[in-house]
Order: C-alpha cells, then sequence, then structure tokens
C-alpha cells in the first residue's frame, strides 16, 4: 500500500500536479500510455492531474496551482524565452519537477534545465533487458524494488554522468546488455534526484515503452518520484561525496578493471591478472562513418595536456589486426595510434583521424616504417595539448619516434582515451596483452617549457617548393602547467601571437615558440618555406561561356589544394604545370559542381607510360586522395593499360571509351588534347578533341555525378602529364565549332599578349537527365555564340554576390525528418537560384537501407535581400539509425554546408 504524505504547510490549493508532453523532436508512442498511468496514479494517491501539450500554460500565474511539473518524454525545444524565465521561478519558489525518459532529450540550448534534470540524452541501443541495481532502497521511488531490477526498455546513455551532481538512485549494469557506441561504464545512472534551486527534481531514464506503464513495479517507481518531487512523501535526495573514479594510470595488478573505465562494443572476452589485461583482436573498424570496432577499453579524458602511454604484446600477422592507444569521442569523431599487420611481411605503425566521419589518412605522411625485427612486445604513447593529439611509438620504452602527422581534437565533446584491440578478419583473431596504461599531466611545479611543431602544407613541388603559398600549422604541447600562448614571426619580423595557421607567400624563414602558464618559453625554433618562382605567363581566354579555374598562370591555382602525396608544379619555358609523385589530387576547393555542368581540362602526355585523370562528383576528401576513388569517377588518361575501362575517356573500371572514335580523335604523344566532361544529373558524356567517345550513366547510388567536387589527378612517379588549363562552365554552354589551333605560349620575362587555349565544341545539354546523344565519334556542332554588343564601362564594379545559409537545426529525429523535412533559411544579395540537397557517406546510406547517399534534394529560388524559407524531405524510408548527414546548398560560385544529425 502506497502512503500519502500532505503537501507541506502553506499548500494554498488542493494537492494537483501537471503532465506536460509537447514534443518538438522524435515523439514516443507511450505518451497516452503514460497519461493514463499517472491519472491513475493520482486517483489512487489523492492528487489531482492535469495534462497538456500547450506550453501557454507556463505563466507563474497558472504554475503556481501545482506541486509538481511532470515532464513525461518531452523533446526537443518546447517553451518560449518567457516561459522559461516563469518555469525557473516557479522551481526557485519550491516547485517540483519530474523528468521521464525523454525529458533528458528536451532544451538543450537551455543551461538551466541541463542542471535540473541532471544529464542530457547521448545515445540508445536497441531496446533489450538489462539488470537495473538499486543503490538507494529506502527512497519512496526506490523502496519496493529488488537489488537487482530486470526488465525491458529503451536504455539511454547520457552525454556525460550526473554523479557528483546527483542523488544517484539506481545504476544499470552495463555488462547485463550491449550499450552501444556510447557506453558509459560502470558509472551509468538511470534513475537520480536532487535539491535545486529551492525545488525538487527526479528523473528517471525508463518509460520508453507502452508495456512500461503497466508494469506495476515501473507504476510504483514512477509513483514514489511523482510524490517526493511534489513533496507528498519525504526522501533522502542529498548528494554524497564524489567516489574516487577519476581518469588514472592502471597497472592492471587486481583481477577487474576500476571504476574509471567503460568498454564500448564489449564482448565480455577481457581479462585482467598478473599485472596484463589480454583483449582480443575480435572483428571490427572504426574507418568511415559510423563503425563497429569492439572492445575499445576507455576512461575519460583528464583535461588540459595530457600524455597517456602504455606497453603492449601482440604477435600481429594479417588481417589488420592491430592495438595501441584510441582518444574516442564517438565513432566519428576519434585519433588512434597502433600497431597493424596486414601480412607477417607487412607491420607498420599508424595514426588515423576522422572528424564528422570523414577519415584523414595518407599511408605516405601517417605511417611510421617498423624494421621487419620490430618486436611483438612495444610500446605506444598518445599526447593531447590544446586540442592537439601526436602519437609516438617505441620498441623499448626509451627510444620513442613520430608516427605521422599531428591529429585535431579540438571539437571533440567529452572525449574518452585508453585501449583498442581488434582485427578485420574474423579468422584472424589472436590476444593483445596491455602491462599498463599510464597517464600523465600536470601536478608540481613546471619548469619545463613547451615543444612546438610546425607542419607546412600547400601545392608542393619536387623541389620543395610550394604554388603561390603555404600554410604552416603550429601545434604545442606542454604536459605540465599547459600552453600559455604560441608565437611566430615571419623572416626578422617582431614575433606575433599564433591564433590558427599562418599564409606564407614569400620564401623566408617561419620562426615560432611557445610560452607556458609557469611562464617558460621555449627557444626559437625555424621553418624554411620557399615560394616557387612564378613565370610570367598571358592567363588562357576561356572559351565562350566556360570560366578558366586554372588558367595557365600560377596565381590562378589559389583556391586548388592538394589531397595525397606528390604535386605540380611549372614547366620550364612553357605556360603549364607538369605533375610529379603520387598517388595525389590536385582539387578546386572553393565550389562543389551541380548537374548540369561541364569540365574541359587541356593536357599533354609523352610516353605509353604516363598516366593521370579527371575527377568528378566526389565529397571533400580532406588529405585523402582515395576518397574520390571510392565515392566519385575518374576520367582516365592512359593510353595502355591492359583494362580499357582504364583507358583514356574510359570511366575507370566502369565503361570503356569508344576505341575507334578515341583513335581519330586523339592527337600524339606531345601534342594537346582537351577532354570535356559533361555531366547531367547521373549522365555522363566524354569528348576528346570535339569528338564525343563515351557516354555513361551512373548506376551507383554511393557515386553521384551530379554533385561535388572535382579534381586532377598525379598518379606518381613516371606517369607524366601537363595542365595548360581547366575550365568549367555551368550551366554547360552553347557549343561552338572548333576554329583552327593557336600555337602554345611560352613563358617569358616580360608581360606576353593574351593567350588562346584550344578551343573544342561543347554540346548544349537538354533540361533533362537523358539529353538527346550525339553518336560516338561524332563531332557537336552549333551555331556560334555572336560577340556581345559593347557596352559602356561601368562606374563601379558590380559588388560581389554574398549568400547566408541559417536556420538548420544540428539534430533532428527520423520521426521529423519524415514527415516535416529540414528547414532551411537562405539569404542572397542578388536573385538567383539554388540547389539544396541532404548528403550521407555510401557506408551510412547502407545503414538507413537505401541506395543513394542523396537523402533529399530541392531548390530554392531567391529574391534579393529576402530571407527565404525552405524544407527538404526525403524521398524514401529510411532506418532509424543515428547518422551524420550534411546539408550542401550550392548558390552562384559558393557551395555553403551544415552539419546535421539524424537521430534514430
Amino acid at each position: 500500500m502506497v502512503v500519502v504524505l500532505l503537501a507541506g504547510a502553506g499548500t494554498a490549493h488542493a494537492q494537483k500536479v501537471l503532465v506536460f508532453s509537447k514534443t518538438a523532436g522524435f515523439r514516443h508512442d507511450s505518451i497516452p500510455q503514460g497519461i493514463t498511468a499517472i491519472k491513475a496514479i493520482g486517483e489512487a494517491n489523492n492528487f489531482a492531474v492535469d495534462a497538456t501539450e500547450d506550453a501557454s500554460a507556463f505563466t507563474a500565474a497558472n504554475l503556481d496551482q501545482y506541486d509538481a511539473v511532470i515532464w513525461l518524454s518531452t523533446t526537443g525545444d518546447v517553451l518560449s524565452d518567457a516561459q522559461q524565465v516563469a518555469f525557473e521561478a516557479y522551481i526557485k519558489a519550491g516547485g517540483g519537477y519530474v523528468g521521464v525518459h525523454a525529458a533528458a532529450d528536451t532544451e538543450y540550448s537551455w543551461p538551466w534545465y541541463g542542471q535540473l534534470v541532471g544529464a542530457y540524452f547521448n545515445s540508445h541501443p536497441a531496446n533489450q533487458n538489462a539488470d537495473v541495481r538499486v543503490t538507494d532502497r529506502s527512497h519512496p521511488s526506490t523502496s519496493h524494488l529488488p537489488l537487482v531490477w530486470n526488465r525491458h526498455d529503451e536504455w539511454y546513455n547520457y552525454r556525460e554522468s550526473p554523479t557528483g551532481k546527483v542523488h544517484v538512485l539506481a545504476n544499470l549494469d552495463e555488462l547485463s546488455y550491449s550499450p552501444g557506441s556510447g557506453a558509459m561504464g560502470a558509472d551509468h545512472p538511470i534513475a537520480w534526484c536532487h535539491a535545486f534551486q529551492g525545488g525538487r527534481s527526479w528523473y528517471t531514464g525508463m518509460g520508453h515503452t507502452q508495456d512500461s506503464y503497466a508494469d506495476p513495479a515501473f507504476r510504483q517507481h514512477l509513483a514514489g518520484g511523482i510524490r517526493w518531487a511534489a513533496g507528498y512523501a519525504a526522501g533522502d535526495c542529498s548528494v554524497p561525496p564524489p567516489q574516487p573514479c577519476a581518469a588514472t594510470t592502471d597497472e592492471f595488478d587486481g583481477m577487474s578493471l576500476g571504476c574509471q573505465w567503460s568498454i564500448v562494443r564489449s564482448t565480455n572476452q577481457h581479462t585482467v591478472g598478473g599485472g596484463v589485461l589480454q583483449v582480443p583482436t575480435a572483428r571490427g573498424d572504426l574507418y568511415g562513418s559510423g563503425g563497429d570496432a569492439p572492445n575499445l577499453i576507455l576512461q575519460k579524458a583528464p583535461s588540459g595536456a595530457w600524455e597517456a602511454t602504455t606497453k603492449v604484446t601482440i604477435d600481429a600477422q594479417a588481417g589488420s589486426q592491430q592495438a595501441g592507444l584510441i582518444l574516442y569521442a564517438d565513432d566519428d569523431n576519434y585519433v588512434k595510434a597502433v600497431l597493424l599487420a596486414r601480412s607477417p611481411t607487412e607491420r607498420f605503425m599508424e595514426i588515423v583521424q576522422e572528424i564528422g566521419g570523414s577519415p584523414r589518412y595518407d599511408a605516405a605522411l601517417d605511417r611510421l616504417a617498423i624494421p621487419a625485427d620490430f618486436p611483438k612486445t612495444f610500446h605506444v604513447r598518445l599526447a593531447q595539448a590544446n586540442g592537439t593529439v601526436t602519437a609516438s611509438g617505441s620498441a623499448d620504452g626509451l627510444t620513442w619516434q613520430p608516427i605521422g602527422r599531428p591529429g585535431n581534437a579540438s571539437s571533440f565533446s567529452t572525449p574518452r582515451v585508453g585501449l583498442t584491440a581488434v582485427t578485420n578478419d574474423p579468422a584472424q583473431v589472436t590476444n593483445a596483452s596491455f602491462d599498463y596504461f599510464r597517464l600523465v599531466g600536470g601536478g608540481g611545479p613546471d619548469a619545463t617549457a613547451p615543444t612546438v611543431t610546425a607542419a607546412p602544407d600547400g601545392i608542393p613541388t619536387q623541389a620543395g617548393a610550394y604554388l603561390n603559398k603555404a600554410t604552416v600549422t603550429l601545434a604545442a604541447t606542454d604536459l605540465g602547467s599547459g600552453v600559455a600562448k604560441v608565437e611566430y614571426a615571419l623572416g626578422d619580423g617582431a614575433f606575433a601571437t599564433y591564433s590558427g595557421p599562418i599564409t606564407v607567400t614569400a620564401t623566408g624563414p617561419v620562426r615560432y615558440r611557445a610560452t607556458d602558464k609557469a611562464g617558460n618559453t621555449s627557444a626559437a625554433a625555424t621553418l624554411d618555406v620557399t615560394i616557387a618562382a612564378v613565370p610570367t605567363c598571358a592567363p588562357v581566354t576561356p572559351e565562350p561561356g566556360f570560366r578558366a579555374l586554372y588558367d595557365g598562370t600560377i596565381p590562378s591555382l589559389g583556391d586548388w589544394t592538394m589531397a595525397g602525396p606528390g604535386g605540380f608544379q611549372p614547366r620550364a619555358g612553357e605556360c603549364v604545370i607538369d605533375a610529379w609523385g603520387g598517388m595525389g589530387l590536385l582539387w578546386y576547393a572553393k565550389q562543389q559542381l551541380v548537374s548540369p555542368y561541364t569540365i574541359r581540362a587541356e593536357w599533354r602526355i609523352y610516353g605509353d607510360d604516363d598516366n593521370s585523370g579527371v575527377f568528378i562528383g566526389f565529397p571533400d576528401p580532406f588529405d585523402d586522395p582515395w576518397k574520390p576513388v571510392a565515392e566519385g569517377y575518374e576520367i582516365q588518361i592512359d593510353p595502355t593499360d591492359g583494362d580499357p575501362s582504364r583507358t583514356t575517356g574510359g570511366v575507370y573500371s566502369f565503361r570503356a571509351a569508344d576505341a575507334a572514335a578515341r583513335a581519330l580523335a586523339l592527337k600524339p604523344h606531345g601534342q594537346w588534347n582537351v577532354m570535356e566532361v559533361q555531366v547531367v544529373d547521373q549522365l555522363i558524356t566524354i569528348r576528346l578533341n570535339g569528338v564525343k567517345i563515351n557516354e555513361y550513366t551512373s548506376p551507383h547510388p554511393e557515386r553521384d555525378p551530379s554533385a561535388g567536387y572535382f579534381g586532377i589527378q598525379n598518379d606518381g612517379a613516371g606517369a607524366d602529364v601537363s595542365y595548360r588549363s581547366v575550365q568549367v562552365a555551368t550551366p554547360t554552354p552553347t557549343a561552338t565549332v572548333t576554329p583552327t589551333a593557336t600555337p602554345t605560349a611560352t613563358a617569358t620575362a616580360t608581360a606576353t599578349p593574351t593567350r588562346t587555349a584550344t578551343p573544342t565544341p561543347t554540346p548544349t545539354p537538354t533540361a533533362t537527365a537523358t539529353p538527346t546523344a550525339t553518336p560516338l565519334g561524332s563531332i557537336a556542332t552549333a551555331t556560334p555564340i555572336p560577340a556581345p554588343a559593347p557596352q559602356p564601362p561601368a562606374a563601379t564594379p558590380a559588388p560581389k554576390p554574398s549568400y547566408t545559409l541559417t536556420g538548420v537545426p544540428a539534430r533532428v529525429s527520423h520521426a521529423r525528418f519524415a514527415k516535416r523535412g529540414l528547414d532551411l533559411r537562405l539569404r542572397s544579395s542578388v536573385a538567383t537560384t539554388a540547389a539544396a540537397r541532404v548528403l550521407v557517406s555510401a557506408r551510412d546510406a547502407r545503414r538507413l537501407g537505401v541506395k543513394s547517399r542523396v537523402l533529399a534534394r530541392g531548390t530554392v529560388k531567391l529574391a534579393a535581400n529576402t530571407l527565404e524559407r525552405a524544407t527538404l524531405k526525403p524521398s524514401r524510408r529510411l532506418r532509424k539509425v543515428t547518422v551524420t548527414a550534411t546539408l550542401t546548398v550550392s548558390v552562384g560560385t559558393e557551395t555553403l554546408t551544415k552539419r546535421v544529425v539524424l537521430r534514430g
């Protein structure tokens, strides 16, 4: 029998509570059952229950009649600013708050509410049974429960544990179920209470399912929480002193992991004993969006600068068996340093970085080669300072070598650090044995200056110079007091405070140093940067309707960037660039192209073994040249590959060019050829020197040529190719008849007249995805474009158009996306039309159960200086899994992007 206690003295109204169940995100189908159950609880315990989804009920006068307000699986932003003020005043005046389940998935932008509820939602696995371990059997909400309460529900992981801030009533035992990628470990509260700013707050993470509200034990749990929050029942909700469970060194001397550890996707096969943690290399991987790597053994990363070291033994032989350290925010945001084996003779150490599901990995830049006799027992170290993560490896723990490039964890939210041991091949399972995990940082007088590194980037020449400019990124580490400031100076200039990558446009030294918070300053180090000499060249005159994104001059490469090894450099005596090294990709980073468009590249090779290609339709590759290979299309330049689809004019590995048409059109080695790649929706048409040699309609949902970046390839030593211009038409212009070719321009020491690139015909597409095809081998012709009438010069140049994208939520539930779509707001300074798409990676498309990476698309007509609202709705049903999508809006010559989490 439930004991009824009357409200405290001074209550001027009958006992009554308010149920509030408004949702602005995912809506739980158990809300009606919850309201019915709460009304029955009220009837049995002599208090009245009102229920509403109208936020206008949140006024001071109206709230005053209620002893508690029950937030029943609310989601999203549900109160206005004025309503928030009224509710805060209500709590401060002694009111009660009850949060049920998704109440923790509510009002993320209202910090006061986050403190009231205790913790915000992070993720959840599939519904399943789990053990709830009751820690307080005196509170009215848990006094009836057994010590271990096994029940079926949807189990929330929270962004951080509220332990230490609230009175924990019950914890989840993560060893009793599969908690998913957001696992919290041994410290996983699921019900709690606390006094808050004069009021009372009680929360339960249970109550997702309809069956919960018919379960007598859960109903009594809910009844006790309501009665305590409303002041009808007594209960101790004092917050005990926090337990010592901070991030710390572990020598693995006990028989189990300490409370500081949590395990993501535990297989429950790890053992601790004899001073060793042993973990089997179960199958799984994190690379790319999503991830399923098991047995990530983690503890909360400390604040400030720190250094983690482990000693590990693994007989890694094949199947990407690997072991080492990882800094982990979630499956799409991490930095790991491991020893990995692809075969007994191919072993190396590597650092892998992933941000937002996009990996940054280059074998040439991110691996540390190890000798064949490198021991099976070795050491790995990760160091973090100011968001920069460096990795190093050692055979003996004394002599250390850096592993690859530094990673960047500045965007990671509440990251954890720890150990990883996996394989990609379930037939290649072995054991990784960790002798210790040692964590240092802070503490004691700091007498050591910071260490500083400098990393240059740009379009490199083979001699080590950079075209146009180089960007230099500085990273400082201090494991004592922390870095206070980083400074740099160009040449002999004065030192200035470093705030981001430095742009260097002239040859000379870059000096740099760092000072820690204890006042220790490092000795100034120097990085010599060379900017390549720029030949004097007149720019190519673009074909009618085209614009030259590389016009033969080095300054026109200012918006291009390199992914991967190698680069491009000027050719002596000519206004062209030559590829060197590789495999890499020079890609135009300023704008994505949206169908219809045509790319026109002038290229020249010198022998049968030379190789290059034009890539289209790929997402931002960051530093990974293999991403365009996997998610875009390459139009090949290679005269002799054994696979016809990998020879000149072929859509690499998918469609060979018409060999006879190509033979008629192709000019000999040493002469200039013009490749035109026309894209209309999924149709790719390829012309060589005006002759149509290939046509291909993309059937691959993971590759979408209709939108994406484009670039030109440098394919390795000996694969020589030159480019004279790269031009783009958007939309594709009217074709012109090929005139007589003009001579190739040469570089001179003085200005030369404007030169004209060899023009070729450009077809006019229809407005649909299947334009009228020109037969292969024919030359496209059309009426030449007349010369425009002369125009008087403008008094002042027209201002550059500007565009803004706002109103895009950072998170949206699948239910809302399916029903109401994704909202966005666009403003343009000129009248124009924008193309918008919601994209996911190919891997996430498969997880969502769809073939196309494009989940939604649409066009937005924009009036000048008017804020236009648009909504993108998915074109097909999606599985309810949490993924990160990218909203891209192409307008004018710009591409605007926003990341959006679709929550399952």
